[in-house]
């Protein structure tokens, strides 16, 4: 996983660098089709546009679904506490 240390433990390394890793509306990167495929992985519906790379509205909505799901907070947005949860960390 990108996110997890050379030690494939969760710890300050690794938090500071899902806080660099934050994904959100209008994200055009590497991590935001990471973000999308993870989505995918867990059964989360991209229809239009996959796991593209671009972080848009389809991303953002199956996002919040995700969170909501997960007792998140439902904000569309890849942080720290998303990521924690999505790579099941902790």
């Amino acid at each position: 996983m990108p996110l997890g240390g050379a030690d494939g433990e969760w710890g300050a390394e690794t938090e500071s660098a899902a806080a660099r890793a934050t994904v959100e509306r209008g994200t055009e990167n590497p991590m935001a089709q990471f973000a999308q495929q993870m989505l995918l992985a867990y059964g989360y519906s991209l229809p239009r546009f996959g796991a593209d790379g671009e972080f848009w509205e389809e991303s953002v909505i199956a996002t919040i679904q995700y969170q909501q799901d997960h007792g998140l907070v439902a904000d569309g947005v890849i942080g720290v506490v998303t990521w924690k949860d999505m790579l099941q960390v902790g």
